[in-house]
């Protein structure tokens, strides 16, 4: 069982009685894929790895995270239907790749100043931390242990998402993909092959949700930038040319929020680390229980 603790919060040597470090709360990922919130002190870690919580035991557990931020990747479909239940129109912006160690080094170096107007919070995801199961998250609300997302080989939904509450309340809606469909959802999805051969396809996805801005009669506007998470698988997470990608998108999303007029939500599904399979192998991963991995931006207007 692994432990990682929020960028708010070092791991002290000490255990409590509880057997835990000293925490307020817990976030507990068990291995039947579900995320159990709960206060450090109703838990008992038992040396076995098994988790007491309430009196409820869960034997085998993936990982906690302590001191947790307040927000989890499925708060984006809370906002999102929050805001299309008010009567507003919705852009919702998926950066594949774009941990949030990442956004905190993309600031730092003043590259994405069109991000950095929006409201942001530090987000915890779903587990595994790969894009089918934090895509679902995001547009269900849900764990994987409850939306039937759990592997890359999932790909339809045991519970209803977004683009389900949009077709029965008859909103307009468009999902604006990439090179392939990751997920079944209740409306068409119009993909986008890396027509321009540039290793991408963020500039036929701009292209496509561009129009659908300026249209301006769709009530969710879901386009999904796969270009971060493309880059770091290639060069490495932490390397100019990711940096590069992430300001390239910075000005994409500029452009679609300078004529969008209703309400924003950006996230991401994942982060990711450094490969350490083999010594010359510089490119980036993802899937694990860690802090690269697993905290994410949320970012709202």
């Amino acid at each position: 069982m692994l432990t990682v603790s929020s960028s708010k919060m070092a791991l002290p040597d000490a255990l409590t009685e509880n057997g835990l470090p000293s925490a307020e709360s817990v976030l507990v990922y068990t291995s039947e894929y579900d995320i159990i919130s709960a206060d450090a002190s109703d838990m008992i870690l038992s040396s076995s790895g098994a988790v007491d919580i309430g009196g409820t035991t869960y034997e085998s557990v993936v990982g906690l995270i302590l001191n947790p931020p307040e927000a989890t990747i499925q708060d984006a479909y809370s906002l999102t239907r929050g805001y299309l239940e008010a009567g507003e129109q919705v852009l919702f912006l998926y950066l594949d790749g774009f941990g949030y160690d990442k956004w905190l080094s993309a600031l730092n170096r003043g590259i994405v100043p069109n991000l950095a107007q929006l409201t942001v919070e530090q987000a915890a995801d779903a587990y595994p931390t790969i894009t089918p199961v934090n895509y679902a998250a995001m547009v269900t609300g849900k764990t994987p242990y409850v939306n039937g997302i759990k592997q890359r080989s999932d790909h339809t939904l045991a519970c209803p998402s977004i683009f389900d509450y949009t077709e029965a309340n008859n909103l307009s809606t468009i999902i604006i993909e990439g090179d392939k469909q990751i997920i079944n959802f209740a409306i068409e999805q119009q993909l986008h092959p890396d027509y321009n051969d540039d290793g991408d396809t963020d500039n036929e996805v701009f292209a496509t949700a561009l129009q659908a801005v300026t249209d301006g009669s769709y009530d969710l506007v879901f386009v999904h930038f796969h270009g971060i998470d493309d880059s770091e698988h290639t060069n490495g997470p932490q390397t100019d040319q990711v940096f590069d990608k992430i300001a390239s998108e910075d000005l994409m999303v500029g452009q679609l929020l300078a004529i969008w007029q209703g309400r924003v939500v950006v996230v991401s599904d994942h982060g990711q680390h450094l490969s350490k399979e083999e010594d010359d192998d510089r490119s980036g991963v993802h899937g694990t229980f860690c802090a690269d991995d697993i905290f994410v931006p949320l970012m709202y207007r």
